[in-house]
């Protein structure tokens, strides 16, 4: 990771006005539209800076692989957070609050129902969890306040905007989701 972040300000310095990182995280098929953007600034350039852009782009180009594979991997909860209850009641205020939460920070990728579809779910690699299945019903409350704080993946860490209540909260919310419930 350290050589993506200096290979990030090298790109950040040769070609400033591409915004590269958000081309490059969205999708892989991005990465070619990088490849064109540095082509373009190559022929401009000397012979030496042409062959050091080739070298990051190829290194680009070997990343691919490895980013989608980071995407892919399961979650991995602590056996601290499986093992928390939730302290917060499922009451309705507290439901009120979760899907309030929801709506401002979920709704964009998992949808309003949560079943996946909001509309940022067809930009990202791997598509957002269904909410509404069984296997989301067997996992325990801590385990689903981990995955919500810590984030993974394309999946944001909270834990930087929401407070341990908030994500209760929602925890709460997403519990009503479950069509069984």
């Amino acid at each position: 990771m350290a050589q993506f972040c200096r290979i990030s300000i090298i790109m950040n310095k040769m070609l400033p006005n591409i915004g590269w990182e958000e081309l490059f995280i969205q999708n892989t098929r991005s990465v070619l539209v990088l490849l064109f953007l540095i082509l373009q600034e190559t022929i401009k350039l000397t012979a030496m800076k042409y062959k050091v852009i080739l070298l990051i782009a190829v290194f680009l180009i070997s990343f691919v692989p490895f980013q989608a594979q980071e995407l892919n991997n399961p979650w991995e909860v602590p056996d601290e957070y499986v093992e928390m209850d939730n302290p917060i009641d499922a009451d309705k205020k507290s439901i009120s609050e979760g899907k309030t939460l929801y709506k401002q920070h979920c709704k964009v990728c998992h949808g309003k129902d949560g079943i996946g579809d909001g509309y940022k779910a067809e930009k990202l690699q791997v598509n957002p969890s269904d909410l509404t299945l069984d296997d989301l019903d067997v996992q325990k409350d801590g385990e689903l306040f981990y995955k919500i704080k810590t984030g993974q993946g394309e999946m944001h860490n909270y834990s930087v905007v929401l407070e341990e209540k908030d994500i209760w909260n929602l925890v709460n919310y997403i519990r009503t989701l479950y069509p069984n419930k």
